[in-house]
């Protein structure tokens, strides 16, 4: 008793420094989260202000392009008349058309999506099969029809600068004829173009450092030399850009750089209104910093730095406490942190339990052990074998629900506790974890080296210990890997039974 007062004393000194603590956590949450939000509805704006100004470019686009939609229908209809008259494209005067359509480029793609022939020599036997799979399906649906298209705003495949392009397919199908315009020579580039336009939103928009509108094929429509390309961008960005086209959904991803910088990529899905070839499906791709916040941070940092310094020596008393006491609770957790099945601990403990209070039913126990994991994580290293477990266990919580519960013993075997089991029950239940690892060689590379093994067996009588029960399913285990692994052996007594 005489260390009482002490340990009262300590006590209340922890108290004071967890609430000092917990208030500095507390107001200085509630100030970055006030931040965030304001920096969120920020962007919410800007991004608004994006989509309309894109929205109003593309109305001028379609209203200017109409214009240049009639000369192209014009001049690729004439070339088909002619086509007719001299089907081989390869004895056309090409210098003749070239100066005949200015500043239009003329091309003719075959049925395997090459360039035939062309006056825009950096197009000279381009294949498209190599870049632009939309494109290519594009192609192929506008071969077979007899109908004109103009696309309007696109990136040239050969050049990745925006042109704008028209289509007719020839009249035995063979060819599809293309007028390309850069968009550069277009009258509607002089007061409706990319870069200007972009350029006002960076300049007017606080927090906004870049801003690119790419399409799906992956070009950017305002291309620097530093980004003319989806490509062009690392791989973790990149991926987000796949992503949001893959589920049309606002992707975004995180860089936290030094001294607390963060820039922040996000793709925003955009489609023009006026439906026309691969642009009209775009990306938004806008990039904001944290420069703002880190003002507003550092001014108020001062405020909280006296009790953030109580509040981190307040943290490590706390947590040397907190570990000291609970180190033998944290040892008998109840579940496996990797898989969350139940831990041998858990097991032992549910289990006598269970033999205490067992009614009329046996209790049944299975063994399942994962086949090859070393080889698995000899091949793939550790981070996949840990996902091989987890998956696993998945597949046993789904296959025994509620009947019983999972168990990781360690490394790759598992158990299963059925409360009332009998053999059918477990041949069952064994069969559908055999098919479900199966099929998961189909989905799943990793999964082919993989198998697993299962023994069970059932209680002979109401009072036998837990350790005979695990003895004779473990031998009924190994009597499964002896034959082969991917089986299962049911044993009780001396009769066992193979499926």
């Amino acid at each position: 008793m005489k260390n009482l007062p002490l340990k009262l004393f300590l006590s209340l000194v922890i108290f004071a420094f967890i609430l000092i603590f917990t208030m500095v956590v507390t107001t200085t949450k509630l100030f970055l989260d006030n931040v965030i939000e304001e920096q969120h509805k920020q962007r919410e704006v800007i991004e608004r202000n994006i989509f309309m100004q894109l929205s109003e470019m593309d109305s001028a686009h379609a209203y200017f392009s109409q214009l240049e939609d009639e000369e192209m229908r014009k001049g690729l209809y004439e070339l088909r008349d002619y086509y007719e008259e001299n089907p081989d494209v390869h004895t056309w005067d090409l210098e003749e058309i070239a100066k005949k359509y200015a500043p239009r480029e003329f091309y003719v793609i075959n049925a395997e999506n090459q360039v035939e022939v062309t006056t825009h020599e950096p197009s000279e036997n381009f294949d498209f099969n190599e870049c632009c799979s939309e494109f290519v399906r594009l192609i192929q649906e506008r071969l077979p029809t007899d109908e004109f298209y103009f696309d309007g705003l696109e990136n040239s495949a050969a050049t990745r600068d925006a042109w704008m392009y028209s289509y007719l397919a020839t009249p035995d199908h063979r060819y599809l004829l293309e007028f390309g315009i850069r968009f550069g020579d277009t009258s509607v580039a002089k007061y409706f173009g990319y870069e200007e336009t972009v350029d006002n939103l960076l300049a007017n928009n606080e927090g906004l450092r870049d801003l690119r509108i790419l399409t799906y094929e992956g070009f950017a429509l305002n291309f620097s030399s530093d980004l003319m390309t989806v490509d062009d961008l690392n791989a973790d960005i990149r991926r987000a850009y796949y992503n949001a086209i893959e589920t049309g959904k606002v992707a975004e991803v995180r860089k936290t750089l030094q001294d607390g910088y963060i820039e922040t990529h996000r793709f925003l899905p955009y489609k023009a209104e006026e439906t026309r070839g691969n642009a009209t499906q775009r990306i938004i791709y806008a990039k904001y910093d944290n420069i703002e916040e880190l003002a507003i941070s550092e001014k108020n940092s001062r405020i909280f730095s006296w009790m953030a310094g109580v509040g981190i020596i307040t943290a490590v008393i706390a947590m040397l406490i907190i570990l000291k006491i609970f180190t033998k609770t944290i040892r008998l957790a109840t579940y496996d942190t990797l898989t969350g099945a139940y831990n041998r601990a858990s097991y032992l403990q549910h289990m006598n339990s269970l033999i205490e209070s067992r009614g009329a039913n046996p209790i049944g126990l299975m063994l399942v052990d994962l086949d090859n994991f070393k080889k698995l994580n000899d091949e793939y290293g550790h981070a996949e074998g840990d996902v091989a477990l987890r998956e696993l266990t998945t597949i046993l919580k789904d296959v025994v629900q509620k009947k019983g519960y999972v168990v990781r013993f360690g490394g790759d075997e598992f158990g299963i506790v059925y409360e009332r089991a009998n053999e059918d029950k477990l041949q069952a239940a064994a069969q559908n974890i055999l098919q479900r690892v199966r099929t998961q060689h189909d989905k799943n590379p990793l999964w082919a080296i993989l198998s697993v093994s299962i023994g069970a067996t059932l209680q002979k009588e109401s009072r036998e210990a837990e350790l005979e029960l695990f003895k004779r399913a473990d031998e009924a285990l190994y009597m499964s890997k002896r034959q082969g692994k991917d089986t299962y052996t049911y044993l009780l007594h001396d009769e066992k039974r193979n499926d």
